[in-house]
């Protein structure tokens, strides 16, 4: 159990890097970039 919930951290913590990256890169327009912004709060909210 305890394993699971590891993982999914690690995948969440993943994703926030991943979105930073892309956030960082300006590789997409504003509108996508407050998307991705959006989706790491609530990430974050969910790692606490």
């Amino acid at each position: 159990m305890f394993k699971r919930n590891l993982s999914k951290r690690r995948n969440r913590l993943k994703r926030l890097k991943s979105i930073r990256s892309l956030i960082s890169r300006k590789a997409c327009d504003n509108e996508k970039i407050q998307k991705l912004k959006d989706e790491a709060s609530s990430l974050v909210a969910s790692i606490k």
